[in-house]
């Protein structure tokens, strides 16, 4: 089973997200791989190709990071790229406030699953929500131009509030991935 932990956002944010989303798309030239809207998600760990046998360690190592945390709130306050907007290779929605209690949440969670067996992750966990992807024909500083000249500092500004932290099965498949939900646990 391939495997992440994330969490969703509201579907009102969802179509407001997407208004925007389509402004850009618009704009853009560049053959890049747009992640549809009802995929989108806050990915806290990607775990990868996971034995059915670990799924007991993951929900207690789930319930366990996340049984002392609250509902709280997040705004979309930026389009910005990895690795940046000069040279993009992912476009992704930033977030303003909700960033620190997510951080928090992949914290407890990445320490739970190590003492699991999971390796610990060695990159920075930085919130975002994904939006696009570059293709290997992509002129991607000329995306990152097509993007800017879009966006500005006010360009996105969307509350959603976060309720519950998901563990999701990834199916790849030729038209793209199939995402299912296994367990959910709800923020106090």
């Amino acid at each position: 089973m391939r495997l992440f932990t994330a969490v969703d956002i509201s579907e009102r944010s969802r179509r407001l997200l997407d208004k925007k989303v389509s402004l850009i798309r618009d704009q853009v030239s560049q053959d890049i791989k747009w992640v549809d809207k009802e995929k989108w998600h806050l990915t806290l760990k990607f775990l990868g190709d996971t034995s059915e046998r670990k799924l007991y360690d993951l929900q207690d190592a789930m319930m366990k990071a996340v049984e002392d945390k609250e509902k709280f709130g997040a705004v979309f306050s930026e389009i910005d790229a990895f690795p940046s907007l000069e040279n993009p290779s992912v476009v992704y929605a930033g977030l303003e406030s909700g960033e620190e209690e997510l951080k928090n949440i992949y914290t407890d969670l990445e320490n739970e699953l190590v003492t699991t067996g999971f390796e610990p992750e060695s990159r920075e966990y930085i919130p975002h929500l994904t939006l696009a992807r570059t293709r290997d024909n992509t002129d991607s500083g000329l995306l990152g131009t097509e993007i800017k000249k879009v966006i500005d500092g006010d360009f996105i500004n969307i509350y959603t509030p976060i309720k519950e932290v998901h563990l999701y099965e990834s199916k790849l498949l030729p038209e793209g991935p199939i995402y299912n939900k296994i367990y959910s646990f709800s923020l106090k």
